[in-house]
């Protein structure tokens, strides 16, 4: 009888990016972008996050990572899985459980992470600890529509600033240190950090890009101060140029079940076109009426 090729987890190197290129493909999940030399993405989480891949005689068929976010306010560091593809021949097998085992391993602090809607993928991350909480919807929409959205403040003012302040920004809101994620953000085509203020006082940052493949724009992340309203907050962003674009340009965004605006952006134009489930080991690890994700980092 010829034994069953054994499944090898370990540390992603350089070298794979290839190979799980090729594994992410498989999955329709892209993470190349046009006209760049190799994925930012994978560039960032070799660099910054934690990556794992899984081997069968020698072949990548499955990949992992996560991130470390400092969270100041908490008094302890969380931990964001960015992301767990099991090439389809191999799933089932129990390369996926493997993944996450090696990159939760000695990790007793909170996680998180966006599920697809796999029912498998859920019931791995709940096996986890990490609980389903609330929808996560991809939306499109025009640009033209958005400066007539209720809520929006007439005297708002969106300005363009540097990543190391909108990183201390951050700071000051979530008490997070998310400075190499603003790196990261700031260096994707198209892309700018922005403060939202309202009455005079800073009420949000985010940052802004360029779409992957097509015209518009996409709402990278942003985050509401605790002191302002976050539905005013969301609307006065998304109706500012700076971030909606020109008049007929498409805006894109990730807006959290629970977010009191969604059901005006819906009314106005907005489609969902996609959906994800925040899963967590504590339920109020974000709270998600003041935060556009980025569904890789949290």
């Amino acid at each position: 009888m010829i034994a069953a090729p054994t499944t090898r987890i370990r540390p992603a190197r350089a070298d794979d990016e290839a190979a799980i290129e090729t594994v992410a493909m498989a999955n329709d999940e892209s993470i190349l972008w046009p006209g760049l030399p190799r994925s930012p993405y994978l560039a960032h989480m070799l660099a910054a996050g934690d990556m794992w891949v899984a081997e069968v005689g020698g072949t990548v068929v499955g990949f992992a990572g996560a991130i470390q976010v400092e969270r100041t306010a908490r008094g302890s560091d969380t931990h964001h899985l960015t992301d767990l593809f099991v090439h389809p021949g191999a799933q089932s097998k129990g390369v996926g459980r493997a993944l996450l085992a090696a990159l939760q391993e000695g990790r007793d602090s909170p996680w998180a992470t966006f599920s697809s809607n796999d029912p498998r993928a859920i019931a791995l991350y709940v096996r986890a600890g990490m609980r389903p909480t609330w929808p996560a919807f991809y939306l499109d929409g025009p640009s033209g529509l958005v400066p007539a959205i209720s809520g929006a403040a007439t005297g708002a003012v969106v300005r363009r600033i540097e990543g190391a302040e909108a990183a201390e920004l951050e700071l000051t809101i979530t008490g997070e240190r998310r400075a190499p994620a603003y790196r990261y953000w700031l260096g994707l085509p198209g892309s700018s950090a922005f403060a939202v203020e309202l009455d005079g006082a800073v009420a949000a940052v985010g940052v802004v890009r360029g779409r992957r493949a097509g015209d518009g724009r996409w709402l990278e992340r942003l985050v509401v101060h605790p002191d302002a309203d976050g539905s005013v907050a969301l609307a006065s962003t998304i109706a500012d140029p700076l971030v909606g674009g020109a008049p007929g340009a498409r805006l894109g965004l990730v807006a959290p079940g629970p977010q009191p605006l969604l059901p005006t952006l819906l009314e106005r134009g907005f489609r969902i076109f996609d959906r994800d489930t925040f899963c967590a080991t504590e339920p109020d690890l974000v709270d998600p009426t003041r935060i556009v994700p980025d569904a890789s980092f949290g």
